[in-house]
């Protein structure tokens, strides 16, 4: 429990900095190019994203359940040759998908962010294959200097060129020269012998829950822009992008905690069951508490701060933002509970219940954002999670008390 804790005190230490580097570097980009410019970069950066899933095929997850459970015996490069094979597979369907008229105007951006998606997936992997080690805090540096790296880039192009297309650099440089920091610093924990790895076919069977699952998770959480993007047009993609990223921001914490805790979930989850309910049950009282206090300080200082921060252009993002942070209860909670089914190797009920949940997010966006707008994709995403919620918490603690007999 100390390495946990040490973890999660590291990760959140270089969150906080970084996260209070980038919500002022956002501040500064959302006033200086404007929601129109913010919300190009927004649509071109949730598109790639979409990408990452092929880039990455569910290797990351498993790669930080496999170390976690067995880190004795697993070369920290077991799946990098196969990472490579899919980077290319990955980047070629972006690079191809980049002719539909509706996204042939944001190409460059995306041509560009594609290559970001590459080095993410990379700098993904490391810091997986860290976390797995019970050395996140490594993990969390690669994670910091991203932004570090990104927010310097971001400042130097800005000067030259201020709008999406300078984002887009400036977050590939982050992305690309982290992973090769990440890449590196495993290779200090193998030799060159370890880099030879004999791919079995049957092995990418493994692969596809967790493909299954980022993909419907990707379009249950990003969605909401594309549809923006299509019904209302870029500038409300830019008005709901950044309240957005304040909550992405604000998850920082229970995810940093959540990250440490995996490792140990997964141990316990295969060797002492009743130890994993212990250690869920106490992690669940401490995210509840954050999130009842994160909810009331966002309630009473939220508009001013807003106002403060981004200006009148913004006023448009406050309604939504009161919606989200009502979602960010349920968020935290569900990135516990979503670790815990993993660790327990329920790949398969979470992909369908996701699948039920990125169906459902769907039709219910399809139908809001087009008569509330962007306080639609807002009701939307509540709705969502907490249907997750009831589902997976239901199916953790069924498991659990079975387990325990």
């Amino acid at each position: 429990m100390k390495n946990i804790w040490k973890n999660t005190f590291a990760h959140i230490s270089f969150g906080l900095i970084s996260q209070v580097m980038l919500f002022l570097f956002t501040m500064y980009v959302a006033r200086v190019i404007g929601p129109l410019e913010y919300g190009k970069f927004s649509f071109s950066l949730t598109y790639a994203l979409f990408f990452l899933i092929l880039i990455e095929f569910g290797t990351n997850v498993y790669a930080a359940r496999e170390v976690g459970a067995h880190p004795d015996i697993v070369n920290p490069f077991f799946l990098v040759p196969i990472k490579i094979l899919f980077a290319i597979f990955g980047y070629t369907i972006l690079f191809l998908s980049l002719y539909f008229p509706q996204i042939y105007q944001f190409r460059s951006y995306i041509t560009v962010l594609g290559l970001g998606m590459v080095g993410a997936s990379f700098l993904q992997y490391s810091v997986a294959v860290f976390q797995g080690f019970g050395l996140l805090r490594y993990g969390s540096f690669l994670l910091f200097s991203q932004k570090i790296l990104y927010i310097g880039a971001g400042l130097f192009f800005l000067s030259f060129s201020r709008g999406a297309f300078s984002l887009s650099i400036s977050y590939t440089i982050g992305m690309i020269i982290s992973a090769i920091l990440g890449l590196f610093w495993l290779s200090k924990k193998s030799s060159l012998k370890d880099l030879i790895y004999r791919f079995n076919i049957k092995e990418l069977v493994k692969f596809l829950p967790f493909v299954f699952v980022r993909f419907f998770s990707e379009i249950y959480f990003r969605i909401d822009i594309l549809m923006i993007q299509l019904f209302i047009g870029t500038k409300m993609v830019g008005l709901y992008s950044l309240p957005y990223k304040i909550i992405e921001a604000l998850l920082l914490f229970v995810n940093s905690f959540v990250f440490s805790l995996f490792p140990k979930l997964s141990h316990s989850a295969e060797v002492n069951i009743k130890e994993f309910g212990k250690a869920l049950d106490g992690a669940m009282k401490l995210i509840t508490i954050w999130g009842a206090l994160i909810l009331v300080l966002g309630f009473l200082l939220g508009r001013k701060l807003f106002l403060i921060f981004f200006g009148m252009h913004y006023m448009g993002s406050i309604k939504p933002f009161y919606i989200l942070l009502v979602a960010l209860f349920f968020m935290q909670l569900n990135s516990l509970l979503t670790h815990a089914l993993l660790s327990l190797k329920k790949e398969k009920f979470y992909a369908t219940i996701i699948f039920i949940t990125a169906i459902l997010n769907f039709l219910l966006n399809l139908w809001f954002i087009p008569h509330y707008k962007i306080m639609g994709a807002g009701i939307t995403t509540l709705v969502s999670e907490l249907f997750l919620f009831v589902f997976i918490y239901i199916g953790v603690y069924k498991w659990t008390k079975s387990e325990n007999g």
